[in-house]
């Protein structure tokens, strides 16, 4: 059982959660799930061992002490394998969240360039015509993704957990 359990543990530890692309994400969030899917059926079985365990030293075996030592093993074994899944699970789906919100506002961001340039300046020869542009463009900053108003700041903040240095410099610097 600390084979399997240990051959888990290394698998998870050979998971990459330095993704810099919604793709990458969710690939990476995939292999997690089958992983978690095979940890939980080891770590079913390792409880079903522990258990076992439990009830030999309850009936006072000779060898309780080594019996609970070994249960203890396990459950440490698998609790650190849990622990560890969870922090790769909630670490990865942030980084995807946070990578759409970057997808988003660059989209954002590129459908304003080509508002701005259909803006011919020749086409504003009455007051009317260039109010109605400013109008159309005050439009269009209303309906910016929330990640934009929120500020790098405050965006750094609630994602530091998963911003490496390069997405860093490379996509919060853009906003």
């Amino acid at each position: 059982m600390e084979i399997c359990l240990e051959h888990l543990m290394a698998q998870e530890r050979e998971l990459l959660i330095s993704v810099n692309t919604v793709a990458q994400t969710e690939q990476a969030l995939k292999t997690l799930s089958s992983l978690e899917s095979n940890a939980q059926e080891v770590m079913a079985r390792a409880q079903i061992i522990i258990l076992h365990g439990h009830q030999l030293s309850a009936g006072h075996h000779y060898a309780t002490a080594l019996i609970m030592q070994r249960c203890n093993e396990l459950r440490h074994y698998c609790d650190t394998l849990d622990a560890a899944l969870k922090t790769k699970h909630t670490c990865l789906r942030q980084t995807h969240q946070l990578l759409l919100c970057l997808g988003q506002a660059q989209h954002w961001c590129d459908d304003g360039a080509y508002l701005l340039a259909n803006q011919l300046v020749e086409k504003f020869h009455s007051k009317e015509v260039a109010q109605a542009a400013l109008r159309d463009i005050e439009r269009f900053l209303e309906g910016a993704p929330s990640v934009l108003s929120s500020g790098p700041d405050i965006l750094s903040m609630e994602y530091e957990a998963v911003i490496t240095p390069r997405l860093q410099v490379s996509d919060l610097k853009n906003l």
